[in-house]
């Protein structure tokens, strides 16, 4: 959880693990509240607000990378690489969500490219 919290520098996020159908590793979950207040923003251009507060993140337990994410947290091993994983699936997990800036999908895409260098050694 506190790994989320600093990745998505959000102190209030809910963090969950549960078994999914799906293979995604994660997906992002707003309040009734919160979903009612960003389509009121689009309808009305924005508005100036943001109600990211009351955000759930749901680990696919049955995902690869969210066991192997598990794994790593349990032995307390390689704090890089356990960074590295929730970045990647906190910001799949916000992709699905909602779009990315210019400044995230530039990190997001760095990031990528560092994980595929990973497995190319």
């Amino acid at each position: 959880t506190d790994d989320f919290k600093k990745v998505s520098a959000n102190d209030k996020i809910n963090v969950k693990a549960e078994s999914m159908k799906t293979s995604i590793p994660a997906i992002v979950l707003l309040s009734e509240e919160s979903r009612r207040m960003q389509e009121m923003a689009k309808m009305y251009g924005g508005l100036g607000f943001q109600m990211d507060d009351d955000v759930t993140i749901v680990l696919n337990a049955k995902n690869k990378s969210v066991q192997k994410l598990m794994e790593l947290k349990a032995n307390g091993s390689d704090q890089e690489k356990s960074e590295l994983i929730c970045e990647q699936i906190y910001d799949i997990a916000m992709l699905a969500h909602k779009p990315m800036d210019a400044e995230n999908m530039t990190r997001f895409i760095e990031r990528s490219a560092k994980i595929l260098d990973m497995f190319s050694e």
